[in-house]
């Protein structure tokens, strides 16, 4: 660039634009558009001047942006258009955004300015080579190394900008009246602007910027995770993601999928969004979205891509079973075991469940199961997110065993007492009550034998005749089983069968005649069994009269008979069958008579014989006999 010099009366003045060398000042547009008329690929520096941004091209010509400094950093977007209207292959050989650009773009190129005397300028550039002291090379080379950060800049108010289209003039760049393609000269006084005291600039020490870091692009999982399914390929889809490094608000986002190319702005959170029907993606013949960004003075273009899988079919509705349909029946889903069997999963799929209906909520939380009646509904949700149909599934739990009771007595107890299960009746009725609400059945049993099942009526009492019965003793059970196959069994409850007649001995305390001198018989009466209501009345007795009756105990008595005076043959004595019982009243069978020879009558003489013929008895030779 040019040395400084001074001007004319003194007063400071750019040199270095070479004599004939073109200062432009940049036109704006109705529509806030900066129009630079130069190529953009002959950019050599972008400086700051005062307030305004100085833009060098390699041609020569410089164009001025009065307060494009200010503007630059003011926040606001300002759209720069480059243009040539000198270069009749510019607009072929450039493309629509290669010379496009905005100010806050612009002053991110900015090299170093360095502050000199007041009144003058220097511009220093990276591509410009400028004759320089040794103390200015020394100086400008402390600020090539130094990083100034703009928040710091301050910059002066803004000053009246020159007209568009003039060779600038005057004390530095935005003064003055510009001449139109005129090499520089002094300034006239311009007959529509009031004259002003021009005032020393001021330039600041601007930031060069030695690298612009690379944008970066992040693609969202497509439709949320990555799988576009059957309710997703019937709507909109939102391709999303947020840009960082050197992206920024307002920055374009070109998005490719197969042979189209869409673009979208950066939204001010850095994030970006563009809804484009489903069938773009579900019939891209590749499933991948490719993204790309570039920013000017960035190296490289930020890219990205995200595959994505496309299913639009629902998988089949689950079959659901119980693993063990306890009970009597295998089908009635009534168990005391409430595992379940899937059938018809997906491979990848999620159960879920619903307890409020097919509509209602779902969870994939396996719902708790109760005792008593359970209903749910089950699906599966494959890894695209297609919902299979709902299946509803229903059973009831029952893992509670019934209780059940069998009563203390029968209703065939016979004999004098009616609570001992002692009977002659050879079939036994039993009885007693059952509590279950899915009670099923009740079973008799003798022994472990089964006797067969019990009519249960409809307050839960049960009853049971058995069968004719053997004789003896009997343990009954009943056993209470429900539809879900639980069972109770009550404790044994014992009866005895007892149809065996009482019998009974008569003997008495004489020998085989009776002793004429005994006077009274005394006779025992001994059953097989104790034995009731045996007194002697029972007693039947011929040749003689009863006596003193007694019982020794309840399967022996005594009676004492005394023969008829005078009586000699046989006393007789019997008991008859069915006048004593035993406990279950069995009656006795008849005693065999018992017969006893009496002889109470003293002998007579009733005849003499002696042989001897002289009457003399007391010969040896004599025979005697005697007729009793």
């Amino acid at each position: 660039m040019a040395n400084q010099t001074d001007g004319e009366k003194g007063k400071p003045m750019v040199e270095g634009l070479d004599q004939g060398q073109e200062v432009v000042i940049a036109d704006l547009a109705q529509d806030g558009t900066i129009n630079v008329p130069c190529c953009e690929a002959e950019l050599t520096s972008v400086d700051v001047a005062d307030v305004d941004l100085l833009l060098s091209f390699s041609d020569g010509t410089s164009v001025v942006i009065p307060n494009g400094a200010l503007d630059a950093i003011s926040g606001t977007s300002h759209p720069v258009a480059f243009f040539d209207d000198k270069d009749s292959n510019f607009d072929s050989s450039h493309s629509s955004i290669d010379h496009k650009s905005t100010l806050a773009d612009l002053f991110k190129m900015v090299g170093i300015t360095k502050t000199s005397e007041a009144g003058s300028l220097r511009v220093v550039s990276e591509k410009v080579n400028a004759q320089q002291t040794r103390d200015e090379e020394e100086a400008t080379q402390t600020q090539e190394n130094e990083l100034v950060v703009l928040d710091d800049v301050s910059l002066p108010a803004p000053i009246a900008p020159a007209k568009s289209g003039t060779i600038l003039t005057g004390k530095g760049p935005g003064l003055g009246v510009g001449v139109p393609n005129e090499q520089i000269v002094e300034p006239s006084p311009d007959p529509l602007m009031p004259e002003t005291t021009p005032r020393p600039s001021v330039y600041k020490a601007g930031q060069k910027v030695v690298d612009v870091s690379d944008p970066t692009v992040t693609l969202d999982d497509i439709a949320g995770d990555g799988w576009i399914n059957l309710a997703e390929s019937t709507n909109d889809i939102a391709i999303t993601g947020v840009v960082g490094g050197s992206a920024q608000a307002g920055d374009t986002v070109t998005l490719t999928i197969g042979d189209n190319v869409y673009t979208v702005t950066v939204f001010d959170d850095s994030t970006f969004s563009l809804d484009l029907p489903s069938s773009i993606l579900t019939n891209a013949p590749e499933l991948v979205v490719g993204a790309s960004i570039t920013t000017v003075g960035a190296e490289n273009p930020g890219l990205d891509a995200k595959n994505y899988f496309v299913d639009v079919e629902a998988p089949d509705a689950l079959t659901v079973t119980l693993d063990n349909d306890t009970g009597l029946s295998s089908t009635d889903t009534i168990t005391n075991d409430s595992s379940v069997s899937l059938s018809g999963i997906e491979l990848g799929a999620t159960q879920e469940f619903s307890l409020d209906g097919a509509d209602g909520s779902w969870s994939v939380t396996t719902p708790a199961i109760a005792e008593g009646y359970n209903e749910f509904y089950i699906r599966q949700v494959d890894a695209a997110g297609n919902e299979s149909p709902g299946s509803l599934f229903s059973f009831t739990l029952d893992s509670t065993d019934p209780d059940i009771t069998i009563d203390g007595a029968i209703s065939t107890d016979t004999g004098s007492d009616n609570t001992d299960r002692h009977t002659y009746d050879t079939t036994i009725d039993l009885s007693g009550t059952a509590a279950d609400g899915n009670l099923e059945k009740v079973e008799i049993f003798d022994s472990g034998t089964f006797l067969g099942e019990a009519t249960v009526a409809v307050d839960g009492t049960w009853s049971f005749t058995t069968g004719v019965l053997a004789e003896g003793t009997h343990n009954f059970t009943a056993k209470a089983v429900d539809l879900a196959g639980n069972s109770t069994t009550t404790a044994a409850l014992d009866a005895t069968i007892d149809t065996t007649a009482p019998t009974v001995i008569i003997t008495d305390d004489e020998g085989s005649i009776g002793n004429i001198a005994g006077g009274d018989i005394t006779y025992t009466f001994t059953f097989s069994e104790d034995i009731t209501d045996f007194t002697a009345n029972d007693i039947d007795i011929t040749n003689g009269t009863k006596g003193t009756f007694s019982q020794a105990n309840a399967s022996e008595y005594t009676l004492v008979v005394t023969p008829d005076a005078g009586f000699e043959g046989d006393v007789t004595v019997a008991v008859n069958a069915g006048v004593a019982f035993d406990v279950v009243d069995n009656p006795n069978d008849a005693a065999l008579q018992n017969v006893q020879t009496v002889d109470l009558k003293a002998p007579t003489v009733t005849s003499f014989t002696n042989d001897n013929l002289d009457g003399v008895v007391s010969d040896a030779d004599n025979v005697v006999t005697y007729s009793v």
